[in-house]
């Protein structure tokens, strides 16, 4: 019996236009905080900001990129002066929570809690299961979400959380 080799043509079908799997592509973009030509090995989203290998150890690493401008035309955040209180300072007053996340309540317009936010944040942040029940738009998304990012380590590029929902109306929803 011989050894026939199979036929060097590429398969037809599913999968053939694939690229080989060893090679991977590279994308040339623009720092978004220090404009260096960079090359990254994903595909850049519109409106999402890309940063070379310093701006982006810099960033996580929890110390200034260098440049502090608007990054993908938003504008650049208000520093409070010494005399001034932050706007987030005051969302969500007397619940334990980071910083980052009152101002992003805050920048949602959210200043008080609501009665199912008010009971549910406070039992979920000390690890205990909650069974809430409410109207819609009350802000049950927000009673569980606003505990579940306190709980996740920003640091830990893995999931750290899943949101099951029953429909993808809620899905979406949620999402939003």
């Amino acid at each position: 019996m011989s050894f026939q080799p199979r036929s060097t043509r590429r398969p037809s079908g599913r999968g053939s236009n694939r690229r080989p799997s060893g090679r991977k592509q590279r994308f040339d973009v623009s720092c978004s905080n220090c404009n260096t030509a960079t090359v990254v090995p994903f595909r850049p989203k519109p409106g999402r900001p890309v940063y070379c290998r310093p701006c982006f150890d810099n960033l996580r690493n929890g110390r200034s990129a260098g440049k502090e401008e608007a990054v993908n035309d938003l504008p650049a955040p208000n520093r409070p002066t010494a005399g001034q209180d932050a706007g987030g300072a005051k969302a969500f007053p007397g619940m334990r929570m980071s910083p980052a996340t009152r101002a992003a309540i805050a920048a949602m317009g959210i200043a008080e809690p609501t009665p199912i936010q008010e009971r549910c944040i406070p039992q979920l942040l000390e690890g205990r299961d909650v069974i809430g029940q409410a109207r819609t738009g009350s802000g049950k998304t927000l009673a569980f979400a606003v505990p579940m990012v306190e709980c996740c380590d920003p640091s830990i590029r893995k999931v750290q959380a899943l949101v099951l929902v029953p429909t993808r109306e809620l899905a979406i929803q949620v999402a939003s």
